[in-house]
């Protein structure tokens, strides 16, 4: 899933992105979600048409990234101006803002383009800082192999957030703070050994700042 190379069109997002679906499954976040003005990149996986009472065309879609996915609404207004740029299994660049209802997470759109289509680029002036999240693959929840990460992870502790995604469940799980790793080649290469070099991935962002 999302340990397979960075595909063409992450990199062409990754300057316009403020949000990936790794953030989903930290549940102390979740009640500072809503309400949220995002940009969220992903490919298109599901698409369902539906009448307003008016009759007005809007749709919902499942669009996934390396970590999840996640539903959003596109209301008729919206729809109108963008329905073009949606294509199935193709990626797309979403705008809007985050809904959290109880355990359901939508994001309200208001603006969608493809890699063909991007926005204006940041703009020059504004210095970037790199941001990082490691990610950890395992077959099953195991405990023993869990242990062995935590172990790991606290012998190179850092500030870089830490996923762990369980093939048997196909779900993703942010760990605790306190499991945060350092990002050195050591911790890699510990983590590489125990778990395999396709398992580990460290993936790099940069992010604008004033």
């Amino acid at each position: 899933m999302f340990f397979k190379q960075e595909t063409a069109y992450e990199a062409e997002f990754a300057p316009f992105q403020t949000f990936f679906t790794e953030e989903l499954f930290e549940e102390e976040n979740r009640d500072h979600l809503d309400g949220r003005k995002v940009r969220f990149a992903g490919i298109v996986r599901g698409k369902r048409d539906l009448l307003t009472k008016k009759q007005e065309a809007m749709c919902f879609l499942e669009v996934e990234d390396r970590t999840g996915s996640l539903r959003c609404v596109v209301f008729p207004r919206t729809y109108a101006l963008y329905r073009d740029r949606i294509r199935m299994d193709q990626p797309l660049l979403v705008s809007g803002t985050l809904q959290v209802r109880d355990e359901e997470i939508n994001i309200l759109v208001d603006q969608l383009w493809t890699k063909e289509e991007l926005p204006t680029a940041p703009k020059k002036g504004k210095s970037e800082k790199t941001c990082a999240t490691l990610y950890v693959r395992m077959p099953r929840q195991d405990r023993v192999q869990y242990q062995a990460m935590t172990d790991i992870l606290r012998s190179h502790s850092g500030s870089i957030p830490v996923v762990v995604y369980f093939d048997d469940q196909a779900r993703a799980y942010s760990i605790p703070k306190g499991y945060y790793g350092d990002g050195s080649s050591a911790l890699l290469e510990e983590l590489t050994a125990r778990f395999g070099e396709r398992n580990v991935v460290l993936k790099k962002t940069q992010e604008e700042t004033e």
